[in-house]
């Protein structure tokens, strides 16, 4: 037993248009077409190429060279300084500010 109405009460038309067809262009087919064309065609090589430039990624990561990850703590140095029996300013004007105009210049800090 079908459970299908009738031929002539269903919703079909009578003829199939080909949709495909009618978007067709005739310019020659673009460079990006032409890859995805053959991207879907072989997917085997997609695949392997794909797999080839990952392990190409993981083999560059471990050639990194140390310096790669460079140490982000700022470089602080802390110098005292002291005169006793001198007022602070005294102390900052004549030994603090040449002590840090001279370390200004050192590499590294």
């Amino acid at each position: 037993m079908s459970t299908l109405p009738p031929p002539e009460l269903r919703d079909e038309p009578a003829e199939r248009r080909d949709v495909a067809s009618e978007y067709e262009s005739h310019a020659p087919p673009s460079f990006a077409h032409r890859i995805v064309r053959a991207s879907l065609d072989q997917p085997l090589l997609v695949l392997m190429l794909a797999v080839a430039l990952i392990g190409v990624g993981i083999w560059s990561f471990f050639r990194l060279p140390v310096d790669a990850y460079p140490d982000i703590s700022p470089p602080m140095v802390e110098v005292v300084t002291q005169w006793p029996g001198h007022a602070a300013e005294e102390v900052e004007r004549l030994i603090t500010v040449p002590v840090e105009n001279a370390m200004n210049g050192l590499p590294k800090l």
